[in-house]
């Protein structure tokens, strides 16, 4: 599942291991002048009383976007969000019920984080 807006690409997958960042650093270098961000569908045990969370690799080789920064205010705006990394290769969670929220922030801020 691949949606592309702008110079953002967001794949999600639902992997059986966590293997999102390994996605994103491949792909980064693959286009370094896009920000990649691979989202993992992360489903609780079965009988768990857990919320599924999406876990999310973000990655933006040429530097031109602040993920550090962009996150941070998404944190805030975003209840649940965690999230935290360097400006080229940062990490974040939420819950996956919220993933259409996070995307609608981050595509909203990006433009506020870029040089």
């Amino acid at each position: 599942n691949a949606e592309t807006i702008g110079d953002i690409q967001f794949i999600i997958i639902e992997p059986k291991y966590k293997i999102n960042s390994i996605i994103s650093n491949k792909l980064s270098y693959q286009h370094e002048h896009q920000t990649i961000i691979v989202g993992a569908r992360n489903t609780p045990e079965e009988g768990s009383e857990k919320e599924p969370i999406m876990s999310f690799s973000l990655r933006r080789q040429d530097g031109k976007v602040n993920l550090t920064l962009l996150l941070k205010e998404m944190v805030t705006l975003l209840p649940g969000l965690a999230a935290g990394g360097h400006r080229q290769a940062s990490g974040a969670r939420c819950f996956a019920k919220d993933y259409a929220k996070f995307k609608e922030l981050f595509v909203k801020l990006r433009t506020k984080y870029t040089e």
